[in-house]
């Protein structure tokens, strides 16, 4: 969330030195999501299996931008580069509200899956 809050943040910045400063904290937050993200998929992964889990997870991972980096440039183009910005920052918040949802909801049906059998 720490992404797409400062992802809004540099869109909405009044002035060019805020700007670069506020891209500081916006590129730590992209690494630390990135590396995160990686780490995870290879720890929860058996080592037979983790060149084929992180072969499928960069190509999902890196797939996305054929569609979705044309699309975003074509709404900067239209809006100016704040408004690609700024909605990239809201569909992250997005994206990570759904994943929260959805993991809440897989982790509710489990356990009563799991109190069902018992």
């Amino acid at each position: 969330m720490g992404f797409g809050l400062f992802q809004i943040a540099t869109a909405v910045a009044p002035f060019y030195p805020i700007y670069l400063l506020l891209l500081v904290p916006t590129g730590i937050a992209l690494i630390t999501i990135n590396t995160a993200a990686n780490a995870s998929v290879q720890i929860a992964t058996s080592p037979e299996m983790r060149g084929r889990v992180m072969g499928i997870y960069m190509l999902v991972f890196t797939g996305g931008a054929p569609v979705g980096a044309p699309l975003i440039g074509w709404l900067s183009e239209l809006g100016g580069p704040r408004t690609g910005v700024l909605l990239s920052g809201v569909l992250v918040l997005v994206g990570t509200g759904a994943a929260v949802l959805m993991t809440r909801l897989i982790t509710t049906r489990v356990e009563r899956s799991a109190l069902a059998m018992a």
